[in-house]
């Protein structure tokens, strides 16, 4: 369809057109929505009910997904690289909150309880690691 130039040369047609500053409140909604989102998320699992009957967290989650996908698209340029310390921080730290949020989920499962969060853990470790490693190559 796209050479990868005719895309950037689009997408730098489009930044330039609506400008930086609507993909910085993108960048800044998808994190407001995407914390109270785990936020609210963790405690409805503690207690269920305490934020789902006044609010769906599903709207969180929609706002989140596509501000996220808008800051994807539209990436500054020149935005900051992450080093590899970080990655591996941001790799353990995802791995381990899915793998608690399944634990804490499945804890009626007696010996699964404790399966499934350990291959949750390791599936989400080595899903990451593979996105962080095919950004390097782009």
């Amino acid at each position: 369809m796209f050479s990868l130039n005719q895309r950037q040369k689009k997408r730098e047609l489009i930044v330039s057109y609506f400008g930086w500053y609507i993909v910085n409140l993108c960048r800044d909604i998808f994190i407001v929505s995407l914390i109270s989102f785990l936020v609210f998320f963790l405690l409805e699992q503690l207690k269920t009910g305490i934020i789902s009957n006044y609010f769906d967290l599903n709207i969180l989650m929609i706002i989140a997904i596509i501000s996220g996908i808008i800051v994807i698209f539209f990436e500054h340029p020149e935005a900051k690289k992450i080093t590899s310390r970080a990655k591996i921080v941001y790799l353990v730290l995802i791995s381990l909150t899915t793998g608690i949020f399944s634990y804490q989920y499945l804890q009626n499962f007696r010996i699964l309880s404790y399966l499934i969060p350990l291959l949750t853990i390791l599936i989400v470790y080595l899903a990451t690691s593979l996105f962080f490693n095919n950004e390097e190559e782009l």
